[in-house]
């Protein structure tokens, strides 16, 4: 694997802090309109976030993705 520049290094911590910023953004709200019990269709969570389905499907993938790879790395 080829060693990452600093810049690029930067970039992929910016990355995942703004994607992280997303699911505390996300978390938070849920909470505020006492939503974290409920299981909600993809159309409703787009609703409730004021983001497209198609965002909330990217964070989705992203969150799996990223325990997928936690999951891998602890096995």
């Amino acid at each position: 694997m080829p060693e990452l520049t600093h810049e690029q290094r930067i970039a992929i911590l910016d990355k995942l802090l703004e994607c992280e910023a997303d699911v505390q953004r996300i978390l938070t709200k849920l909470e505020e309109l006492n939503l974290h019990d409920c299981v909600l269709s993809l159309r409703e969570t787009a609703k409730v976030l004021h983001l497209s389905k198609s965002r909330i499907y990217q964070i989705e993938r992203k969150a799996l993705n990223k325990l997928k790879e936690k999951l891998d790395k602890s096995a």
